[in-house]
């Protein structure tokens, strides 16, 4: 069973409208350690809700392709979210939202 943790590691910073505003994602396969506890499950935005149309990447490629992490049992991984302003002037925006999925979901999401 994966479980997925987002932080502000910079609580009440506040960013400039060239800036990128930075997440902490820690995804962990909370099963144990055992070789039969691997996981694949793969990261991604909800595209409907990035009304803003804002740039959300991840590891360095955006997540509006979803990407695939390979977790042993007992293994998490923190990755950087980086989320960039979109077109126009707004600097106010609706929350988007990320999911964490089994990679042999397909399109289902959580």
């Amino acid at each position: 069973e994966p479980e997925i943790v987002i932080t502000n590691p910079y609580p009440g910073r506040h960013y400039f409208p060239t800036e990128a505003m930075l997440f902490e994602v820690t995804i962990k396969n909370i099963r144990v350690s055992e070789e039969w506890a691997r996981t694949w499950v793969v990261l991604g935005v909800d595209l409907s809700t990035n009304t803003a149309d804002l740039k959300i990447t991840a590891n360095g490629d955006s997540l509006a392709v979803p990407q695939e992490y390979q977790l042993d049992g007992g293994e998490t991984v923190t990755t950087e979210i980086s989320v960039l302003k979109g077109p126009g002037r707004s600097l106010t925006f609706d929350p988007v939202t990320l999911f964490l999925r089994s990679s042999c979901m397909g399109d289902a999401e959580d």
